[in-house]
Parts: structure tokens; C-alpha cells; sequence
């Protein structure tokens, strides 16, 4: 199986994050997704990277 790339990868992760803030349920499910991943052992700074969050964001 070919690894999928994504082209135009800054302009990808943008709209993405956008569509996050636009919508209140997206906004809940991400900040779910935080928790879990905290919850599985990621610190916050961690977590704030791999979800392009401020990591003082994801600790409160």
C-alpha cells in the first residue's frame, strides 16, 4: 500500500483548523481528542503540538 501525502500540506492543516473553530461540536470533539490523549500518557505540551494548540490551551 502507498503511503498517502497530502499536497499543499500548510494550506490543508489551516482549512482543517478552521473547521475546528467554525463549528461548537468540532471544538468539543477536540478538546475530547486532547483529553484522551493526555489521558494515554502525552504530556500537554505534547499534545498542544500534535494538535497545533497552545500547550497552555490544553491544560486548562
Amino acid at each position: 500500500m502507498k503511503p498517502l501525502t497530502i499536497s499543499n500540506r500548510e494550506d490543508m492543516i489551516l482549512a482543517i483548523q478552521d473547521e475546528i473553530r467554525r463549528s461548537q461540536d468540532a471544538r468539543y470533539d477536540h478538546r475530547l481528542h486532547a483529553v484522551l490523549l493526555v489521558a494515554q500518557g502525552l504530556t500537554c505540551p505534547q499534545v498542544a503540538e500534535l494538535l497545533g494548540d497552545a500547550p497552555r490551551a490544553v491544560e486548562y
